[in-house]
């Protein structure tokens, strides 16, 4: 009955063994993960797994992205890019901007251009320009500006007028000293002269000595630009010692001082020569006592020459 008993035992525990070997434990393949501990799953986009087993998927970086199921997150090529983790995708590359892959997404600064897609950014020819940045295309240079490639666009006036001056400016004639006159819209250049100072006094009682040299007068220039038409006043010297005026109902005045007194002869000796209040800035050499008024052509290229910038 004992030897029956446990052989009873023995086959009541088989269904049990049998039932047992249902629950073995599987491990989730790469690409994959589970939550439970039942099922497995995919990993979403934007995640990946690369080993099996995993019981969660990792977040891929800005820069990349994956699918479904991915073991591994792919680098966005060059001319697109992606800024945010857990993507599923890349964008393509907006004009204005470079994408050299990944997550490198940069701006086109002024003087540079792209197309939708770009991995870099090109510079603005000859002839064209822009300013700013996340600049798609390059405008066209105006007439009136020189612009040699880039961003570089510079008005004809920041280029001189050297000895061009006849040529890209109109000369206004300033012959009735005092009297307002109308001006036109345009941009316009005005250098005056002042007038040279008066001599000193010559000493004629017994021995002779003579009075000093007035100075040089100065040299004075403006550049302006009016955006709709105005009214000025010049005023040349009429003799030593006075000064050349331009002023303008716009609030511009411009003066051109004389050069000073030449020192008095004494009864021992002569006078000293008065100092210059000549200046130079480099464009055009101007007599002692004088007015000219430009009017700048836009229609022509741009004069070469020294610079010099416009109020």
């Amino acid at each position: 009955m004992k030897i029956r008993y446990q052989i009873l035992l023995l086959l009541a525990s088989l269904p049990q063994v049998a039932n047992a070997q249902k629950y073995i434990c599987m491990a989730c393949a790469a690409g994959s993960f589970t939550k439970d501990g039942k099922t497995c799953e995919k990993c979403p986009e934007g995640t990946m797994s690369s080993s099996s087993g995993s019981a969660q998927c990792t977040t891929c970086a800005a820069g990349t992205y994956s699918k479904a199921g991915a073991t591994s997150c792919t680098t966005c090529s060059p001319g697109t890019y992606n800024t945010r983790s857990g993507s599923s995708g890349c964008t393509v590359c907006q004009a204005g901007y470079a994408c050299t892959g990944g997550n490198r997404h940069i701006s086109c600064s002024a003087g540079t251009y792209s197309k939708e897609g770009s991995t870099s950014c090109k510079t603005c020819p000859s002839g064209t320009y822009n300013t700013g940045s996340n600049n798609r295309i390059c405008k066209s240079c105006e007439a009136g500006y020189k612009c040699s490639g880039g961003s570089n666009h510079v008005s004809c006036l920041t280029l001189g007028i050297s000895s061009f001056a006849e040529k890209y400016y109109k000369l206004y004639s300033i012959s009735t000293n005092g009297t307002v006159q109308n001006l036109p819209a345009g941009i316009y250049r005005v250098e005056l002269g002042g007038a040279k100072g008066c001599d000193g006094s010559d000493h004629t009682r017994g021995r002779n000595h003579y009075g000093g040299d007035g100075g040089k007068g100065q040299l004075q220039k403006s550049t302006f630009k009016l955006t709709s038409s105005a009214t000025y006043t010049a005023r040349a010297p009429g003799g030593c010692g006075q000064s050349a005026v331009f002023s303008m109902n716009t609030g511009l005045n411009i003066t051109a001082a004389p050069g000073n007194k030449g020192g008095d002869a004494s009864s021992r000796k002569g006078g000293s020569n008065g100092s210059d209040n000549r200046t130079s800035f480099g464009v055009n050499t101007l007599s002692d006592t004088w007015i000219k008024l430009y009017r700048v052509d836009l229609n022509q290229a741009c004069p070469a020459g020294p610079a010099f910038s416009y109020s």
